[in-house]
């Protein structure tokens, strides 16, 4: 789950402040949705914040209205907002984890994004961008991944999705020394395959499978013992 972010911080990241607000608020700054006026807003791991946090966006999201941090005046903007969870929203709300009202304001649209390892070329597609940003970022020639690196890439989970892919080609392009990436030079943890992957979710349904079918086998047993000690007396 992600971490939770301060209501402070995010008070002051969306909604801005005016002078004098906090100790060291010198001079009034806009925030986030103040910026992204007649935009859109995009809030990464919405599933952080905090009940009160989540009461202060709710407010923004039905009516337009925020309060800079230190302000005696309210505010109104219209902006888009998109918002991203790494985490089931259904399952926390739920759970009490988060406001059913904020859910259904955030869920007009819902898009869900498969984990890596279920997107098969595009873990190749993001490599290539990888590779083309990283290469121009350092000022050298851009190398190629070989056949064998595309494999490894392809073969391998990504349970850190797509920070963890960009992570491993920034990586193998900062310490490449010639114009081609090798298998070699792709370095993973000691992870699991996506074969290894689908064979344990095979083993883990198969014993599911197995235990409902024991226990109810054991219970149909002491059904019948305890119809055939009634049948007795």
């Amino acid at each position: 789950d992600a971490l939770p972010i301060s209501d402070h911080l995010f008070e002051n990241e969306l909604f801005g402040h005016v002078k004098g607000a906090f100790t060291d608020a010198s001079s009034a700054e806009k925030g986030l949705i103040a910026e992204a006026e007649d935009g859109t807003l995009f809030l990464d791991e919405v599933d952080a914040l905090s009940p009160p946090a989540q009461v202060k966006l709710l407010r923004f999201l039905q009516n337009g209205e925020f309060r800079p941090l230190g302000s005696a005046r309210s505010a109104f903007a219209n902006v888009r907002v998109i918002a991203a969870s790494n985490s089931d929203l259904r399952a926390k709300v739920d759970l009490k984890q988060f406001r059913e009202d904020l859910f259904y304001r955030l869920n007009i649209l819902s898009v869900a994004i498969p984990a890596l390892r279920e997107r098969g070329e595009d873990v190749l597609s993001l490599a290539e961008h990888f590779v083309d940003l990283h290469a121009t970022r350092q000022g050298g020639d851009r190398p190629r991944l070989s056949e064998a690196a595309r494999r490894k890439l392809i073969d391998y989970s990504w349970p850190g999705n797509v920070r963890e892919l960009e992570g491993v080609i920034q990586r193998a392009v900062l310490l490449s020394t010639s114009g081609i990436l090798h298998a070699a030079d792709i370095e993973l943890p000691e992870g699991k395959s996506k074969e290894l992957l689908r064979n344990e979710s095979l083993r883990r349904a198969k014993s599911f499978v197995v235990g409902e079918f024991e226990r109810s086998y054991v219970a149909n047993l002491l059904a019948e013992h305890q119809r055939s000690e009634e049948r007795r007396v």
